[in-house]
């Protein structure tokens, strides 16, 4: 899906709209924690939520309190946190723009070569590019199998720490609590990306996003250098919470 970036999503710009649902992935859609998403006050969190319901985006859980209600995506929200604002691209630029991701990846897959504390374990591509009759594309589909540089949690969390004051010490600014918490993750997410705006790198959080892939076409495009691939269904029975410690 392409949105317009001179739209409005209610009465909001879309960006906007498409980049809170982005961030507010992996936080309970309710007041408390989406003002901590928003760094705003709770009656503002709360007017949000609403916004985004009454335009069938969100959707009202039905159990929960009236007094603080808690919403979950609709298929319409999941759509727009998705979507791209670049412009489509022709067949031979995807093409390209993959051969520059896998030289990335092949880098960020040898430890020895890089501070970052993941990598990419594998990456399957989906959606339009996969329809050769399809020349020209809004962007191209990726989902990321994570791995932490290290397997112990204690370790990995030690290891992402000291990498933030290393950071710091080279006078990187958060702006945040959360941006720090998650800048070790993220800062591998960019490597990838290199500001190609038409590579959509698309949540891989939780067993949940890999269950969402495998209901659609999809197609291992990379494997690490002597990894074997976990196989999705597997990928889609998994719990943690990738983006903080790496804990699986």
């Amino acid at each position: 899906m392409r949105i317009d970036p001179q739209a409005e999503i209610a009465g909001m710009p879309a960006i906007e709209v498409r980049d809170f649902l982005r961030r507010a992935r992996g936080y309970e859609l309710r007041a408390d924690p989406i003002q901590l998403v928003l760094e705003c006050s709770k009656d503002e969190a709360s007017a949000m939520l609403a916004r985004l319901e009454e335009a069938g985006i969100l959707r009202r859980l039905p159990e929960s309190p009236a007094a603080d209600p808690r919403y979950a995506e609709t298929e319409r929200g999941g759509s727009i946190r998705m979507a791209t604002a670049a412009k489509p691209i022709k067949r031979e630029t995807a093409d390209r723009l993959l051969e520059g991701l896998r030289e990335r990846a092949e880098h960020l897959a040898d430890w020895s070569r890089h501070p970052y504390a993941w990598r990419a374990r594998s990456i399957y591509v989906y959606g339009s590019y996969l329809r050769p009759e399809v020349d020209r594309l809004s962007d191209v589909d990726l989902a990321v199998e994570w791995e932490p540089r290290f397997s112990d949690r204690a370790a990995q969390s030690d290891f992402t720490r000291e990498r933030v004051r290393q950071l710091r010490r080279e006078g990187r600014e958060f702006g945040s609590w959360y941006r720090e918490l998650t800048y070790p993750f993220t800062e591998c997410l960019f490597y990838l990306r290199a500001r190609k705006a038409a590579l959509s790198f698309h949540r891989t959080q939780d067993g949940d996003d890999w269950a969402w892939l495998a209901e659609r076409p999809h197609h291992l495009w990379w494997v690490a250098p002597g990894v074997v691939a976990t196989p999705i269904s597997e990928l889609a029975q998994r719990r943690w919470p990738l983006a903080s410690n790496g804990a699986r």
